[in-house]
């Protein structure tokens, strides 16, 4: 938008209703997008008579280390309405959600012993299982004394 309107676009009546409405649209897209996949984990959870595990996100923003495109794809990530969504709806049909600390999560066995790496998805348990890493971490959350 920059490069077709020249500087001074924002004092241009047409161009800040085109800009108005590019980001409206946007942000419906992003709103609906958060809504199918917060339904989905839902759904999901409701099938497997699942506990909702949630990984803490809020400094992933500074953390990262890219280039001007993912910084906008970073920008449009929308993690603390998604986890608003899965709270609400995880809240209406009754499931707990839990919050935990991904340090290590997916790099420690919930066995105990040593993890054999197979590649950067998967991983073999002690028992001699092959899994991926993401069933490790939500397996060695630490559940709330409830």
């Amino acid at each position: 938008m920059q490069r077709k309107y020249p500087s001074s676009w924002r004092f241009i009546k047409h161009v800040r209703d085109v800009r108005r409405r590019w980001f409206t649209r946007a942000k419906n897209i992003l709103r609906d997008s958060c809504h199918y996949i917060s339904r989905s984990i839902a759904k999901i959870a409701r099938e497997y008579d699942a506990l909702i595990v949630l990984e803490d996100l809020s400094w992933i923003r500074f953390r990262t280390n890219g280039g001007s495109r993912f910084n906008w794809e970073n920008m449009l990530w929308c993690y603390r309405r998604i986890r608003k969504y899965v709270h609400y709806k995880a809240l209406i049909n009754g499931f707990p959600v839990l919050h935990v600390n991904s340090k290590n999560s997916s790099k420690t066995s919930p066995l105990g012993g040593k993890l054999e790496f197979i590649n950067y998805r998967w991983v073999k348990l002690p028992s001699g299982v092959v899994t991926s890493r993401d069933v490790v971490a939500s397996r060695n959350c630490s559940f709330p004394n409830t």
